[in-house]
């Protein structure tokens, strides 16, 4: 860039330089120049001692001549990056102005490192390599540069070099797809150029169990939790599409998925059937590309032989202390009644009231007419449940709260009977058709 300056006219009178009283220089103020070989063309204004413009010889230097050169016609060019005096001298008088030198970054080249492929919270191979220039084409050195990352990635500070040249190591972050990498000026935080990367996932290194483990049911009978498991990496985090086999090893039972691929959050599940041959039942699970294999057990409840798609039943916790409060669930397996579906009940809960109290507050669908009252001795609950619909064969529809009462002790039942049971679609009595089991508490100190 040049910048020209018209010196002010002068007179013909022409006197020696002892007569000039003053000069000054054309730019009073401090100038920057932002290139490597920008030029700036300074004059100056020489005035007598009666204040009229004069003609005078003038010798120009330069303070620091690896910042700016001048020459003998006060063209001024950078030199490097820096701040220097420029002095004009005529004889006694003189003048300077001060100029800087600051390079401004004016194009970024992506040398090395754009568009790679890496794992996941891995070091890319390649180097991320910029190159900066400023308007005239040189190399812009010393210039410290930040990387930003996203998706909790990394990449350490850098400087440009005399090439103008900085490089860094890019470590991505842990989510798999398109991450960025920002380059900025430390100095301006301005935004010099951005970096892509495709994160892929990392390999499985862990297949855990999330639930269903440990659980009882009655033979036949499908577990009331699901077998549910998920798939990471060795960074933890979770992996879709792996995947996951379920096979029972012991038991004669059966699962509702025996194989399938895990979804977004890593998991995988299955509904576990247990079978009838044996007391403790397990199931084997692995997934593609693991060697290890989870193993989850349950266990089959001999205390009672309901049929299958046939039973009410009670669900409560296996094991409470004095003080505690349980959850009793009455749910429905009717599947094997179908085409018929309930639409009345009558019901008769009993426990021991030495060793538990019913709690206040009956929980039901909201979509059925339920009344329920308990005995003057607090040990039996009756309940009526009206459902106006018949579509729904299976699964909870009652739920109440018992407390176990202080000094309680060993293995209590909680015992469910039914009166009567009317189907919603024939109005036939089914009670005989179906089976009703209660449940275990063990009450521990």
């Amino acid at each position: 860039m040049v910048v020209g300056v018209v010196m002010a006219a002068c007179s013909d009178k022409v006197v020696g330089p002892e007569e000039v009283r003053e000069i000054s220089i054309s730019f009073s103020t401090p100038v920057t120049l932002t290139s490597l070989g920008d030029t700036l063309q300074l004059s100056v204004k020489a005035v007598s001692g009666s204040s009229k413009a004069v003609s005078v010889s003038v010798d120009w230097s330069s303070s620091d001549t690896a910042v700016v050169t001048v020459d003998g016609n006060g063209l001024v060019t950078a030199i490097g990056n820096g701040s220097a005096y420029v002095r004009a001298t005529a004889g006694k008088v003189s003048d300077s102005v001060s100029v800087t030198v600051q390079q401004r970054v004016a194009s970024t080249v992506k040398v090395d490192g754009d568009a790679q492929i890496g794992e996941i919270g891995s070091s890319l191979p390649v180097p991320i390599e910029v190159e900066l220039r400023d308007a005239g084409g040189s190399p812009v050195a010393g210039r410290e540069l930040t990387f930003e990352a996203s998706h909790g990635g990394s990449a350490p500070n850098a400087t440009t070099d005399d090439a103008g040249r900085a490089s860094t190591t890019w470590t991505l972050g842990t989510v798999i797809g398109t991450q960025t990498l920002q380059v900025r000026e430390a100095a301006t935080g301005v935004l010099l150029a951005t970096f892509t990367a495709t994160a892929k996932p990392l390999p499985p290194a862990a297949i855990e169990l999330i639930s269903g483990d440990g659980q009882t049911a009655y033979a036949g009978f499908e577990l009331r939790e699901d077998i549910v498991v998920r798939v990471v990496d060795a960074l933890g985090g979770a992996l879709e599409g792996v995947r996951v086999t379920f096979t029972i090893t012991q038991g004669n039972g059966s699962v509702s998925t025996s194989s399938m691929q895990t979804l977004a959050d890593g998991t995988a599940r299955t509904r576990w059937t247990i079978g009838s041959n044996l007391d403790t039942q397990v199931l084997a699970i692995t997934a593609e590309g693991l060697t290890d294999t989870l193993r989850v057990t349950a266990t089959v409840d001999r205390s009672a032989t309901p049929r299958p798609g046939r039973t009410f039943m009670l669900v409560s916790d296996a094991t409470a202390s004095p003080g505690d409060t349980i959850t009793v669930t009455i749910t429905a397996e009717l599947a094997a009644l179908a085409p018929e579906a309930w639409g009345a009940i009558i019901g008769v809960l009993t426990w021991n009231s030495s060793v538990f109290q019913l709690a206040s507050g009956i929980r039901y669908d909201g979509d059925d007419l339920v009344n329920a009252g308990i005995t003057s001795a607090g040990d039996l609950l009756v309940f009526v449940i009206s459902r106006p619909r018949n579509d729904l064969t299976r699964g909870d529809f009652l739920q109440f709260d018992l407390v176990v009462k202080p000094g309680a002790t060993g293995t209590h039942r909680i015992e469910l009977g039914l009166e009567d049971l009317v189907s919603a679609r024939t109005f036939n009595r089914l009670v005989s058709a179906v089976d009703a089991v209660g449940t275990s508490v063990r009450i521990e100190p």
